[in-house]
């Protein structure tokens, strides 16, 4: 026999004598040796090569049912060859057909063992007396942790999957040629129909698997993917040639030869599930046609019963469970997996629609029992031209389950990862994240950016919460029709909750996922659902994990809203019953594991909380404590639980640096509680160090102490990921120095000790490269020079300079830099405004690009790279920086036509970077080019501007000046208000478009400026009661409108603008946190009093002056006053022009008062223009005498003595006192006074602490 399988075309020795009936018995029982083996295994294989046979090298030789395989079909070949020498030994029907198509359809499962523990089956409908296979098909979906280590398993091992369905497809071609012959007595039936179903099964989930993009388009409903009319044809198995998705190797020859037939011609997914479903369709119609038959004509009946052997192919449920678990399975990799989820749906609801119509027909045939005959021909004659196309099987819970599977499998992409929930764990490695993105500097204030309401998250949260509705929507019907039927194969299992309850938690709604937990627990006591719902951890884990997930929404939370308080009670609530086992075996399942306390650790990791590191580290050692106490397997620590502490303890510090920044200490926690002062005093960094170290010694067994010498057994110990934690760790704290040492350790623990768990990755190197990029201010050039280093030594060009006293060269390098390593340091290099920074961000720029020509992909600069080069030769000003940054974005768009990758194109970031950097070159044709820029960006590059875009150009005609300036940004604000009304996105007017357009108001000069400004703010008070537009006037928007007032030159300046000051403290008073006045709101107002014509402006100013003092002395630093303040009122008071004595003295007295309070330096130091506006206090309001002349002597000599003489103060004198007085004040210096005078000729004693170096012109 087995010399008989080769594949050779040698002539095979036929015995003379004709078999007889023992040794035809004989062969029967070794081709059905299979049904025989008594375990059969239903877990993958471990991937060991066998040599038994070139077909079949990804087995493991061990493995009772895979000789059987390979002994039966060898058996099989020597038939098949001997029938076909000698057909008259008549071999096909005397030894295979006598079963029907039994034995080749074991011998297909068999070789589909390895693809999971589901096997194809004979369906539950067929005669009982064709025999059936051995494997069960009920096996389907029979758990959600069987469905999900399918998958794992999938995944790991597609090479073996692979070989698996192409071996039960060669058994399948064999099976349909020899029904094909007409020479035997082998025909189509229900067991080699599902078996056909089950092979395509596999192979679909393996292109589903190995697909990089599963297309679903060609396939949208599963009533439009299929021709209903279409001919019968069993061996029609090619009617879809079109490749509509990836090619794979499976559509290719191998090393075996050709692939097997039935198969050649599937190679995506869709091709593969249109075949599935047009056979089933074919299956129906068949049972239609001959239903119908049978009804007209009732002697047909007699002639289906010839051959006993043979099966009707009528569909049942394990048909349509096929291809439902199909659906549902391919789901997880389809890159639309709810189209999939509803196709899965569409079969359920038929059958569901066929059994609500068999139902009624039943109640209306008991109530016209006369009309039975002609109702059963209708209803069976209209049935399939309904709508709604009719099933041949009704749902069970297998069905629903399927269903259920294919929704509570969707995942956001970032997130479609295979979920482990018994046997494996899931682990976010607390990889620090670090997004290297440019930034674009403008003039105005920078919003803060939301990553949770991006549009990708957005779709995200919306198709989860989709599927988790769907889930619970298809559960109560479930529920429904089990209560309405009372059939019992469709109650509700274990599986059904757990589904749904996975469903809740992907969509993070934690609260309706432990609703359904107790659902679990309520029912698992019920009479009826005792032992059909059974909790076990895994949905106790699958609850915990939705906690875990979901972020506090306050600090205030109280325990019922606190994510990590929830987590922790259903932990509680597995240990309570874990107590109970001896009592109440319906709990066996529940006792908390590993996972359960990782989860619960990694919610308060998490949580924001600032006791989370603490309660984190506190269940560490209660699960430690629990596991020596009891050795329960179960609650085996490991290095995952001991990362997401060591990840707790880095959130802290992060936390602590943060509230350290901002000057608060929000505690997340009452001041009783018990960690409160150990909290605010601890060391968080000593902390993290010292988990890290007890791994240390957990990882040389027997070094420990006491009872942690058992826990060591485990094999914990510090991985990369752990060392990964702590660099992060420093690189939020900006600890630059420490991540750096840290890594030297590891390169030393890795290279000198043999450390091979701790080998730096380039996660390490980038690390600590964002470290030292983003060091505090004081460290910044050294920083960066230690980084450039850095990224010198990992690409190879580092060379030690003599006075190098830096120990790069120590380090061992074996891991080229990525375009995160070059991203860190040119962002860091465009952060910085540095000399030459700019310069050196390009050479790196033009490094990569000569990297990637060469070959090295990885290195390939991305738009973020070529944005922030653009950034900084943004921060670099003048003509110069705006020049570099328009190279830069040249530079990127050719790359963008040359290469055509997608990842490399510019963005509204690069034309926005651009675009602030023309505004900062102070050149006269910036408008011009900023305008140009924000057209091309539409029409030839066709990228939407976005808000800061818009803000961006009309900054730039703001700091133009131009008349036309103002009006041009009123332009681009209607503008973007048309866009929004249309719907376009992210071109919204934000607070910071309406204060730009408000500052090139204040910048143009034009008349009518300070009305214009002050519209728009009313605009913007409009809209702060509109919850939706985000637009709200702060104290920087109202003090350019009154920036704006005071300098229109308008006669109602002055009481316009106290007025919106008053409005100002009133809404402060009301609630409005942020429109308090500060120092620029009443310069503003006392600049308007200043330039206005108003006898009594001094006093007005004075008031206001007084004003400010109170609410400074009562603790609002913002009104402080300042210098500028005072001159403001100095300058009130010296232009106060009136013919009332009275005024004159009031308004001299104040600014006398003023000036003294200057030269006591409380609020500032007097500069030359306070002296050069006193001065001219002392001339217009204090009659010519002697007083007046001791008077100006005094402060012209104040001024010399403080350093504070220049052109404008010597200008003043000149001009408004005698040349007598003049000659008196420059005594003692070579000044002239009838001579033009320049900065340099004024003495330097006098001119020390001026900073205008202006020349004046002669009196």
């Amino acid at each position: 026999s087995s010399s008989s399988s080769s594949s050779s075309n040698d002539s095979i020795h036929v015995p003379s004598i004709l078999p007889s009936k023992n040794s035809i018995s004989l062969m029967n029982d070794l081709v059905k040796m299979v049904t025989t083996t008594d375990t059969i295994p239903t877990n993958n294989t471990d991937g060991s090569k066998n040599n038994h046979n070139s077909n079949h090298s990804n087995y493991d030789d061990s493995c009772n049912y895979y000789h059987g395989a390979i002994l039966s079909e060898a058996l099989l070949n020597y038939l098949l060859e001997l029938h076909e020498l000698h057909p008259e030994y008549n071999l096909i029907d005397r030894v295979i057909s006598p079963d029907g198509n039994m034995s080749l359809v074991n011998l297909m499962e068999t070789y589909l063992v390895p693809c999971g523990g589901v096997g194809s089956g004979g369906g539950g409908s067929g005669n009982s007396n064709s025999g059936h296979s051995k494997i069960n098909n009920n096996s389907i979906e029979s758990s959600s942790s069987t469905s999900l280590s399918y998958t794992a398993k999938l995944s790991s091992q597609t090479q073996s999957w692979k070989q698996a369905v192409q071996n039960a497809s060669r058994i399948l071609d064999t099976m349909n040629q020899l029904i094909d012959q007409s020479d035997n007595a082998l025909h189509h039936d229900l067991l080699s129909c599902n078996a056909t179903l089950n092979v395509w099964s596999k192979l679909c989930l393996w292109l589903a698997a190995t697909s990089n993009t599963t297309n679903t388009a060609t396939t949208t409903t599963t009533t439009k993917e299929v021709d209903y009319n279409e001919k019968k044809d069993w061996n029609n198995n090619n009617n879809d040639n079109n490749n509509h998705g990836m090619n794979h190797n499976w559509g290719k020859k191998n090393e075996h030869g050709n692939l097997p037939k039935s198969c050649q011609n599937m190679t995506t997914v869709s091709q593969v599930l249109s075949q599935m479903e047009q056979l089933l369709f074919r299956m129906e119609e068949e049972h239609f046609m001959n239903l119908s038959n049978n009804t007209n004509n009732p002697n047909n009946s007699n002639n289906n019963n010839d051959n006993n052997n043979i099966q009707p192919c009528i569909p049942d449920e394990y048909t349509y469970n096929t291809i439902i678990s199909t659906l549902a399975r391919c789901a997880q990799f389809s890159n639309d997996p709810l189209n999939m989820a509803q196709r899965a749906e569409e079969y359920l609801k038929r059958m569901e629609w066929t059994e609500d119509q068999d139902r009624n027909w039943n109640l209306n045939l008991k109530a016209k029992n006369h009309e039975k005959s002609s109702q059963k021909t209708a209803t069976t004659t209209t049935a399939t031209t309904t709508n709604t196309r009719r099933t041949v099987c009704y749902p069970d819970t297998v069905t629903y389950n399927c269903v259920l599977h294919s929704y509570s499998s969707i995942m956001p992409k970032t997130k479609r990862i295979t979920n482990t929930t018994s046997n494996t764990q899931s682990y976010n490695h607390h990889i620090p994240n670090h997004n290297f993105t440019s930034t674009t500097s403008t003039n105005t204030r920078k919003k803060k950016q939301h990553t949770t309401n991006t549009p990708e998250n957005i779709k995200n949260a919306a198709l989860t919460q989709h599927t988790s509705m769907r889930a619970a929507s298809i559960l109560t019907r479930m529920e429904e029709r089990y209560q309405s039927t009372s059939r019992q194969n469709v109650q509700p299992d274990t599986i059904s909750y757990s589904n749904v309850l996975r469903a809740y938690a992907n969509a993070g709604k934690a609260r309706e996922a432990e609703r359904v937990l107790d659902t679990i627990l309520s029912k698992s006591n019920q009479e009826g659902w005792r032992g059909r719902v059974v909790p076990n951890r895994i949905c106790f884990n699958t609850a915990i994990d939705a906690w875990a997930k979901k972020q506090s929404q306050s600090s205030s939370s109280s325990n019922d809203d606190d994510p990590a308080e929830r987590a922790l009670a259903i932990l509680q609530r597995m240990e309570d019953l874990s107590d109970n086992i001896n009592y109440d075996t319906n709990y066996e399942e529940c006792p908390p594991d590993t996972i359960s306390y990782s989860s619960v650790i990694s919610a308060f990791a998490r949580s924001g909380r600032m006791d989370g590191a603490e309660r984190a580290q506190e269940l560490l050692e209660r699960s430690l404590r629990l596991y020596q106490e009891g050795q329960n397997d179960h609650l085996r620590p490991d290095t995952i639980t001991f990362n997401t502490v060591l990840g707790a303890w880095a959130k802290h510090a992060k936390l602590e640096r943060h509230n350290s920044r901002n000057h608060k200490n929000k505690k997340y926690y009452s001041h009783n509680h018990p960690h409160a002062n150990t909290i605010r005093t601890s060391n968080t960094e000593e902390r993290a160090l010292e988990l890290l170290d007890r791994m240390h010694r957990l990882e040389n067994a027997g070094n420990g102490e006491g009872g942690e010498n058992i826990i060591a057994a485990n094999n914990i110990r510090p991985c990369t990921i752990s060392y990964n934690i702590i660099l992060d760790m420093y690189a939020n704290i900006s600890m630059p120095e420490k991540a750096y040492a840290l890594l030297q350790k590891m390169d030393k623990l890795y290279h000198e000790d043999g450390n091979k768990n701790v080998k730096p990755d380039i996660i390490s190197y980038n690390t600590v490269l964002s470290a030292l990029s983003n060091a505090p201010s004081k460290s910044d050039i050294n920083a960066i020079e230690k980084a450039e280093k850095l990224l010198k030594k990992m690409e190879g060009t580092y060379i030690k300079e003599p006075n190098d006293n830096d120990d790069c060269h120590k380090l061992s390098f074996h891991i080229k830099p990525n375009v995160i390593s070059y991203n860190a340091v040119i962002g860091a290099l465009a952060r910085r405004k540095i000399p030459g920074s700019a310069e050196k961000a390009e050479e790196l720029l033009l490094s990569m690009e000569d990297n990637f020509e060469s070959g090295l992909s990885e290195v390939s600069p991305n738009t973020v790279t070529y944005n922030m080069c653009i950034n900084a030769w943004s921060k670099h000003g003048g003509s110069r920086g705006a020049k570099g940054a328009e190279r830069i974005l040249h530079k990127l768009i050719e790359q963008s036509k040359k290469n055509n990758m997608g990842y490399l194109r510019p963005d509204s970031v690069s034309f926005t970077s651009v675009i602030n950097a023309i505004s900062k070159s102070g050149e006269r044709n910036s408008t011009d080019r900023a305008e140009a820029l924000l057209k091309a960006m539409e029409e030839t590059h066709g990228i939407m501007p976005n808000t800061i875009t818009f803000n961006t150009v009309m900054n730039c005609h703001a700091q133009s000046g131009k008349k036309s300036s103002a009006k041009r940004a009123e332009e681009l604000l209607l503008r973007m208000e048309d866009l929004s009304r249309a719907g376009v996105p992210d071109v919204r007017p934000d607070s910071v478009s309406f204060s730009t357009v408000i500052n090139a108001l204040s910048r143009c000069g034009e008349s009518g400026s300070g009305l214009k400004a002050e519209q728009i703010l009313k605009r913007m008070e409009d809209l702060r009661d509109d919850v939706t537009s985000h637009i709200s006037p702060d104290s920087f928007t109202y003090a350019s409108v009154l920036n704006t007032m005071s300098k229109s030159g308008e006669h109602d300046a002055p009481k316009r603008t106290l007025h919106i000051l008053n409005r100002m403290e009133e809404l402060h008073k009301s609630g409005i946190k942020n429109v308090a006045p500060n120092e620029y709101c009443y310069n503003a107002v006392l600049y308007a009093f200043a330039k206005s014509k108003e006898e009594t402006k001094a006093r007005s100013a004075y008031l206001i002056l007084l004003d400010m003092k109170k609410k400074y002395d009562s603790g609002q630093s913002n009104a402080k006053p300042s210098m500028l303040t005072y001159s403001n009122v100095l300058n009130a008071c010296a232009f106060t022009s009136s013919n009332d004595a009275n005024v004159r003295n009031d308004a001299f007295s104040i600014a006398r008062g003023c000036f003294k309070e200057l030269l006591s330096d409380e609020y500032g130091k007097p500069n030359n223009i306070v002296f050069a506006t006193f001065l001219l206090a002392c001339y217009n309001l204090v009659p010519k005498c002697n007083d007046r002349d001791s008077l100006v002597s005094f402060v012209f000599k104040e001024c010399c003595d403080r350093g504070m003489v220049d052109v404008k103060v010597i200008h003043t004198v000149q001009r408004l006192f005698s040349q007598e007085k003049a000659r008196e004040l420059f005594e003692g210096s070579d000044l002239l006074v009838g001579r033009r005078i320049t900065f340099d000729d004024i003495p330097k004693q006098w001119t020390r602490s001026a900073k205008s170096r202006r020349s004046a012109t002669h009196n």
